[in-house]
């Protein structure tokens, strides 16, 4: 093929542009049997493409835009503040009252600590547990806790000797106090050899006292007591009186003598009773003689060998 002639390659590039000219198309025929064509994006808005048309590219020169309103929205617990924005803000949001239904419908799971307020909790199941147990930490470590199951009849929670470990276990004799402990919680106290009723109706202290700690008792008091009267009706009665309250031991009284005739009489009496004190307490034995007896004497409460008066106590508890 003849070289072609600066005429023909003009003839050829004019026929290519007519064909696919418009703005920003360039049409390169040096090679007249391999024309390039190339297209340019153009920054110039009168190069803008309209429907319908292709006589031009145009792309703006930043790809930026405008809105008039934004909006967030909160499910599950979370609440939004401050939606929608249409100028400018910011957005708020909150965690709000969180219920198992809220979150989801199966188990309510967290990582970390989980702080809620107090009394928030009316009813609540940490989980299934195995029958006749507690839930706790039975080894002497921080773990995880585990059921504490119960190994039978009348057994109890109560640690191992080592204090290692928390287990139900039978009732063993290291569990009681040790030594005579119930030879170390009790005692006695005696009467005045001899003490005068001079008056009626006046409760005179006998000299028997104790000292109770705080505890429970058992309490007796006896007395012997003597009286000589003409014929009329005469008696003498005991009571344990509480000095530390000021105050008499209910159901404490009990009647030593007893006579509707002139005779000389010597007898004893008791009482027994199971006291409670919560703190410290002195308690003594008092006696009194009845109002209107014709005594020949004034009535006596004796401590001798023929009968003895005062009060003995046990601790039971």
């Amino acid at each position: 093929m003849a070289a072609m002639g600066w005429w023909e390659k003009s003839r050829i590039h004019q026929a290519l542009k007519r064909l696919i000219a418009g703005p920003g198309i360039e049409v390169d025929s040096t090679t007249p049997s391999a024309p390039v064509v190339s297209a340019k994006i153009s920054t110039d808005p009168s190069n803008a493409l309209s429907f319908g048309t292709d006589d031009g590219l145009y792309v703006p020169p930043s790809a930026t835009g405008t809105v008039t309103s934004v909006g967030v929205s909160g499910n599950n617990g979370i609440s939004v503040s401050g939606s929608p924005i249409t100028t400018s803000g910011t957005f708020t949001l909150g965690l709000g009252a969180i219920t198992p239904t809220s979150v989801s419908t199966g188990n309510l799971t967290a990582s970390g600590t989980v702080s809620l307020p107090n009394a928030s909790i009316t009813d609540a199941m940490l989980r299934n547990s195995a029958g006749l147990s507690v839930i706790g930490r039975p080894a002497a470590s921080s773990g995880a806790p585990s059921d504490i199951v119960s190994t039978g009849a009348r057994t109890f929670l109560a640690s191992s000797a080592a204090n290692t470990a928390v287990t139900f276990r039978a009732i063993d004799t290291a569990d009681f106090p040790t030594g005579d402990w119930i030879g170390a919680n009790n005692g006695t106290s005696y009467a005045s050899a001899s003490t005068a009723l001079t008056a009626d109706t006046t409760w005179f202290a006998t000299g028997a006292s104790v000292t109770l700690a705080a505890g429970t008792y058992l309490v007796t008091s006896f007395a012997q007591g003597f009286m000589r009267t003409t014929a009329s009706t005469a008696a003498v009665t005991t009571r344990l009186f509480n000095v530390t309250d000021a105050t008499a031991i209910t159901s404490s009284e009990c009647s030593i003598l007893w006579d509707t005739a002139a005779v000389r009489q010597a007898q004893t009496g008791s009482v027994t009773l199971i006291i409670t004190v919560g703190a410290s307490k002195s308690i003594r034995l008092e006696a009194s003689r009845l109002a209107g007896g014709a005594y020949t004497v004034s009535p006596t409460i004796l401590n001798d060998t023929v009968g003895r008066s005062g009060i003995t106590y046990v601790r039971i508890a």
